[in-house]
């Protein structure tokens, strides 16, 4: 049987995966790898100037969008499932 609640758990977690990429990699670019040339930056000229960038998250929102129809598919089986079990009940 493929309409499962382990399926349509495992599905969402997939989704869930999927949308949180594009956030992690935001994180990574921006907070860790600008933050620490910031302050090698910051640390070379003496300055107590300090500015905080936050940019745009990027253009390719891919990621999310696949996330979200993947979510998707998976309200899609959580649905099948329940019919499914009520299809069961019947004679």
């Amino acid at each position: 049987s493929i309409f499962t609640a382990a399926n349509i758990r495992r599905i969402k977690t997939i989704a869930i995966l999927l949308i949180i990429v594009e956030p992690l990699q935001w994180i990574t670019r921006y907070f860790i790898r600008y933050s620490l040339a910031d302050k090698a930056h910051l640390l070379a000229s003496q300055q107590a100037n300090i500015s905080i960038k936050i940019p745009m998250v990027g253009e390719d929102r891919m990621f999310i969008i696949i996330g979200l129809l993947v979510f998707t598919l998976a309200a899609v089986f959580e649905k099948v499932n329940e019919m499914y079990q009520e299809l069961k009940l019947t004679v």
